[in-house]
């Protein structure tokens, strides 16, 4: 039990370091904290999987060689990149995500951590051919593309919590929506950088008219708020988020009516104690999870975090609040705001408005597909049945996540590629007319 407070302890450490690379303020050097980053990160990870591996789940032996492995290379390799802060605030996700999986289900976390290598893998294919598809800029093939995506699940499609949302071919599955969102970002952004308001408006529509046929209201109020963050930034004018607001509203209004799991979730929502062994059982169970054990948390292996349904994927967050404590949970959330001030502060920093509006969507998905399901089990809202970006199961979620995050350090590099070029430029500039003067 006591394992518990140095865990928490070497969480703040973390967490104090990650932020304090955002902020000029008198620490040892920069390579000094990125070392003192690594160990407490492998102490993290190392630590509560010897209490895993204690408990007799000796298979977990592989998980953490491989897990301190890429803990180690990943923070002494992204150390040399600009875009540090934004990766080790991944990593610590990542990590806290794998710590609660393979706690809560091996065979799961297993899984999950070969979508991490594969996330990786995959961000350094991105990274070095700087993701062509981002420069081709083509709008057709993109709006076929996600069409096929979209509508996969009316041909393909399988059926999970009422949602008819899921592709199922050959024993793999995987959820179109996840992607759908990249697609979705790049056409938008595109259009807004012409300023066009009409094929916009037409394409969210599309989008979020197939999701509602498909019963995936999480998803299409995620697309709204993402399109009302960016139209609102383009316009400036708060008349079109009013109105967005307005028919999000009305959709969800004739949903309650249409679909009868968001009706039982609203309800649930409302009074989860009206039937505790029923609708509102997810509910109840998160609430006596959260609110049980406090600051520290149990500790590992010593919650029932199982008890609650879907504990592995939307309600993750419930299992981290039991046994790992209230400050390490704190810490994932405010992991989602450094994820959101850095992407922000890339959007802004870009020129050229496809970039802007590009980084402005991707950040958008990341802090509101957090903040939306954090926001449902805290039943500030009604539950919407997303993912936990980084941290719930799923690997059509987590590529995508990587894909989105790799766009975000693209970009960014891009910007700072061409401010070295026009710095280099004027230092050649100067030196011409250094030797005029001579």
């Amino acid at each position: 039990m006591l394992i518990r407070y140095f865990i928490t302890i070497f969480v703040i450490i973390v967490m104090f370091i990650i932020t304090s690379f955002m902020f000029n303020i008198k620490l040892p050097s920069i390579r000094l904290r990125i070392k003192w980053l690594n160990i407490f990160m492998i102490l993290i990870y190392a630590v509560n999987m010897m209490i895993l591996i204690l408990d007799k789940q000796y298979l977990l032996i592989i998980p953490l060689i491989i897990g301190i492995g890429l803990i180690n290379f990943a923070i002494k390799y992204l150390s040399n990149t600009k875009n540090y802060i934004l990766w080790y605030t991944i990593i610590f996700l990542l990590l806290i995500s794998q710590i609660i999986l393979m706690r809560l289900d091996f065979y799961l976390a297993f899984k999950q951590l070969f979508f991490i290598i594969l996330g990786i893998f995959l961000r350094f294919i991105l990274l070095y051919t700087k993701f062509i598809w981002l420069n081709s800029k083509n709008e057709t093939l993109s709006i076929v593309i996600l069409s096929i995506l979209i509508c996969s699940p009316f041909i393909f499609g399988v059926t999970k919590n009422g949602a008819n949302n899921w592709v199922s071919i050959n024993n793999i599955s995987f959820q179109p929506s996840e992607f759908v969102k990249i697609i979705y970002i790049y056409l938008i952004a595109l259009y807004f950088a012409k300023s066009d308001l009409i094929k916009p408006f037409i394409l969210t529509a599309f989008v979020i008219g197939t999701l509602f046929i498909q019963r995936d209201l999480g998803s299409a109020f995620l697309y709204i708020g993402v399109f009302l963050i960016m139209i609102y930034v383009l316009t400036q004018n708060i008349r079109w988020v009013l109105i967005g607001l307005g028919c999000g509203s009305v959709l969800g209004i004739f949903s309650t009516f249409l679909f009868s799991h968001v009706k039982s979730r609203i309800i649930a929502w409302l009074n989860p104690w009206s039937d505790v062994d029923g609708m509102g059982y997810q509910l109840t169970q998160g609430m006596f999870a959260m609110g049980t054990w406090g600051v520290f948390g149990s500790g590992l292996n010593n919650g029932i975090p199982t008890k609650v349904p879907y504990v592995t994927t939307d309600y993750i967050f419930v299992a981290i609040v039991e046994e790992l404590g209230l400050i390490v949970s704190i810490a994932v959330i405010l992991s989602y705001l450094i994820l959101g001030i850095v992407g922000i502060n890339i959007s802004i920093q870009q020129k050229e408005y496809f970039s802007k509006y590009l980084t402005l969507g991707c950040t958008s998905i990341i802090v509101i597909q957090s903040f939306v399901i954090l926001a449902g089990i805290l039943q500030i809202i009604p539950l919407t049945g997303i993912t936990l970006p980084f941290v719930s199961y799923g690997g059509s979620s987590l590529i995508s996540m990587f894909i989105m995050i790799s766009i975000l350090e693209i970009i960014d590099n891009d910007i700072n590629e061409a401010n070295s070029i026009e710095m280099f430029k004027e230092m050649l500039w100067k030196i011409k007319i250094l030797k005029k003067f001579k």
